[in-house]
Order: structure tokens, then C-alpha cells, then sequence
């Protein structure tokens, strides 16, 4: 007699955050086409196997200045891994992208983090060799290069930060 049991989808949260207009949310939305705003948070899930969904999470746009916010967000957040989106091709927003991973390594220094370099299609984009290297990314942090509307880009960043995670 075999006896069937019910085995309950186990989902991780990826916060997806950045500062304004580097390609959050057409990141999730190359993911999948169930991404939704829900109490201001944009979010969508994809499968990853039968037991497990990833549900990737973009907080609610803030103004750039807003670090009380985007700190106290962090800290509260509890999440397996960060993605912090960057515009490769606008090198004045930068030092305002390290504020993001340094306050994220400050709260979660054992965190998978995904620096993802997007809009790699454009010709003044850094590439992500030249960001680790001008930017001082420590190995630890993966690097990753992006255009957040192509989905096969897009699920090369997620696939290698699974490996991240289950790394930990």
C-alpha cells in the first residue's frame, strides 16, 4: 500500500533593489509574466523545481536620498539573497549603488549579493570587469552582466545566484 503525501512548496524571497530607474522591475517582468504590485511592492515568482518557487520582490520606489528608508528596509528584510540592480552605462549614479551594497553587507554579512551590471547593450556601459575593478567590489559579491529585458540574461544572473545560495 503506498500512502501519498502532500509536500508543501517551499518559497524564497530575492529582494530585487537598486537605486530609481536601473531596471528593477524589467527584471522581474523577464522572469515571468505574473509579476504584480501588491502594498506597493512589485513582485513575481517563477518556479524552480517542483518543491521550491523563487519569489523575487522590488520594494517600493523611494526617492535616491531616502538612506533612513532604504537602511531600515534592509535591516528588516531577512531575505537568502540580494540583487542590487546598477545602470552600467551611468557612472554618476555608482557611488549611490556601493551606499546600497555596503548598508546591505553591513546588516547581512553572510548574504548572497548579485551586483547585476545591466544595460551591457549600451555602448557607454561599463563592463563588469571594469566595475569590480573601479568600484572595489570585493570577490565575495557576485558581478554579474545584464540586459533586464532579455530573459535568457536575465536567468543567467538567477541561476548563478541559486548556486550562491545554496553555496551558504
Amino acid at each position: 500500500m503506498s500512502v501519498l503525501t502532500a509536500v508543501e512548496t517551499q518559497i524564497i524571497d530575492i529582494i530585487v533593489t537598486g537605486i530609481n530607474r536601473t531596471g528593477k522591475s524589467s527584471f522581474i517582468r523577464s522572469l515571468t509574466q505574473q509579476a504584480h504590485y501588491s502594498h506597493g511592492w512589485f513582485s513575481g515568482v517563477i518556479p524552480i523545481d517542483t518543491n521550491l518557487d523563487a519569489h523575487f520582490v522590488e520594494p517600493p520606489a523611494i526617492h535616491s536620498s531616502d538612506y533612513l528608508w532604504l537602511r531600515d528596509m534592509i535591516a528588516s528584510e531577512d531575505a537568502p539573497a540580494y540583487i542590487v540592480m546598477l545602470d552600467s552605462a551611468r557612472p554618476e549614479t555608482f557611488g549611490e549603488t556601493i551606499a546600497v551594497l555596503q548598508t546591505i553587507r553591513a546588516f547581512h554579512p553572510k548574504t548572497p549579493i548579485a551586483l547585476v551590471c545591466n544595460r551591457q547593450d549600451h555602448p557607454m556601459a561599463w563592463s563588469e570587469d571594469d566595475i569590480r575593478l573601479g568600484l572595489g567590489i570585493p570577490d565575495d559579491i557576485l558581478v554579474k552582466s545584464c540586459v533586464a529585458t532579455d530573459m535568457q540574461s536575465v536567468k543567467d544572473v538567477v541561476i548563478d545566484l541559486l548556486y550562491a545560495i545554496w553555496r551558504t
